[in-house]
């Protein structure tokens, strides 16, 4: 979440109309009209192959990790939800998309596509192993928006993932510059980024030209939401705000050609978006469009090896291999010094007690406990929250703020009797980008975790490994049903 971080990418076609979209020659674009003229103009074709590469591998493991997740509590819990088969899944009263079904993971079945994208973000959140950007986690809201309307509207394989990569690019864009203070507000950045990027890939496969594609965000802004509290008070919140801005999303971009007036200028005006979920002395656009078209910030997003918090993927890396240096020694103590935006965020030096799920994967100390006595950390140990052992050392584990620590480079000083050691990540590079192989590779350890998963995940590799040759979403639909109602079924007869 550094206000510094740099976009990267090739270049691609359109470059002097998003120019000059707002303004004439020479003058900048207003970054609404220029984000809209990307997304409306966006090809397959003008992508660099490593973000072709990337739109298949976030769709292949956003979807790895919602098959892993069906024995979660939360999906279960809040299926069926009533109210959300209205036209496309929105409220009547709101309209919707082109009536249209799409594949839901709960069970397997189909849904209007609103509702599909409702219980599918809940179903690839529900685990917190999402992919994950400084920015939040977008993906659990574009990825569930961006399947349900392409399924709905008849698209192509390509047609999806030029969706998806647009999606995340205007959410990461807009996000990059303005998250650290919109989290200073509490406000939850997945839901309040992602539902301008459901918003557009949205649009973008609903027809939308670059005048319907900016109504939609503009519609957008006054539908982003969600707040941190969850947190602290042990709360389940925060599948529903990717619930939420996966369905309003597709609900903006359904209203945008709607015969009502729609603010042109909605990010940095005095009662705009960045202002009113930041600071209004602060200047936040000054990036949004910059090189747009040509560096790409998706190229930014991770993975998670373990179901926590992105701040706790080093530290949970760095215990394992203390535990390892010093044969898993009976400690005294731990310290653990992180940069002071992840040690002072919401829930990270939380030590207990704990009482849900999104305590445990946001706590540094209850992940180091579990790593040190587990050897690891698995979706089951992220739901032990009266753990005796683990909650013991958790209360002996303390977060320190270090100004000038890198970003998710934790140090790490375990004492023990008679000595300690420590361990502190030295690589400035990510080592979690998430590219194919690590889809892959990351799709068959969820899948291993569920007796006779393989087959299914073989299927969505084949298929989502060559979906831009594809002319429907027809097989990788079937295939998601079966691979969903299998999982589902076994969680339920488990439970």
């Amino acid at each position: 979440m550094e206000r510094e971080m740099q976009p990267s990418g090739p270049p691609a076609e359109g470059r002097e109309a998003l120019v000059h979209a707002a303004g004439g020659p020479g003058q900048p674009a207003a970054p609404e009209r220029a984000l809209a003229e990307f997304v409306a103009g966006l090809s397959w074709e003008s992508l660099p192959g490593d973000v072709r590469e990337k739109a298949r591998a976030c769709l292949l493991y956003g979807l790895s990790v919602g098959l892993a997740s069906l024995d979660h509590p939360l999906p279960v819990a809040l299926w069926p939800a009533e109210g959300f088969a209205g036209r496309g899944g929105c409220p009547p009263a709101m309209g919707g998309p082109p009536a249209g079904m799409a594949r839901r993971m709960v069970d397997g079945g189909m849904s209007p596509m609103g509702e599909a994208a409702f219980h599918n973000a809940i179903v690839l959140h529900a685990r917190a192993q999402e992919d994950a950007h400084p920015a939040g986690h977008v993906g659990v809201v574009v990825v569930p928006a961006a399947m349900a309307v392409a399924e709905g509207a008849g698209a192509s394989g390509k047609e999806l993932l030029t969706a998806i990569v647009a999606g995340y690019e205007v959410a990461l864009r807009l996000a990059r510059d303005h998250v650290l203070d919109s989290s200073r507000h509490g406000f939850r950045s997945t839901s309040l980024y992602g539902v301008f990027g459901a918003a557009a890939a949205s649009a973008r496969l609903m027809g939308a030209d670059a005048r319907g594609v900016q109504r939609a965000l503009s519609l957008a802004s006054n539908l982003a939401a969600g707040l941190r509290g969850f947190v602290q008070a042990g709360s389940d919140e925060y599948v529903l705000h990717a619930a939420f801005a996966a369905q309003q999303g597709i609900a903006a971009a359904a209203l945008a050609d709607r015969p009502i007036r729609v603010a042109s200028r909605f990010l940095d005006t005095p009662a705009g978006f960045f202002r009113a979920t930041g600071f209004a002395d602060t200047c936040y656009s000054g990036r949004v469009a910059r090189e747009l078209g040509e560096d790409y910030e998706f190229r930014r997003v991770t993975y998670k090896p373990y179901p926590a918090c992105q701040f706790n993927r080093n530290v949970i890396k760095g215990m394992l291999s203390l535990r390892a240096q010093t044969e898993a020694a009976p400690l005294a103590r731990v310290e653990i010094r992180m940069r002071p935006f992840e040690a002072e965020f919401f829930g990270v030096a939380l030590r207990g007690p704990f009482s849900a799920y999104a305590q445990t994967f946001m706590s540094a100390p209850f992940c180091a406990a579990t790593a040190w006595l587990r050897g690891g950390v698995s979706h089951a140990d992220m739901q032990c929250f009266d753990a005796a052992d683990v909650l013991a050392l958790a209360r002996r584990v303390n977060v320190v703020s270090e100004p000038g620590r890198p970003a998710y480079h934790p140090r790490i000083t375990v004492h023990y009797e008679g000595g300690g050691a420590d361990w502190r990540s030295e690589d400035a590079a990510d080592d979690y980008l998430l590219d194919w192989s690590a889809a892959v590779r990351m799709a068959g350890l969820l899948a291993s975790e569920r007796s006779g998963a393989d087959e299914g995940r073989a299927q969505l590799v084949e298929l989502i490994g060559g979906l831009e040759g594809a002319r429907s979403l027809e097989g990788l639909s079937a295939a998601l049903g079966r691979a969903a109602g299998q999982a589902w079924a076994r969680g339920r007869s488990s439970s």
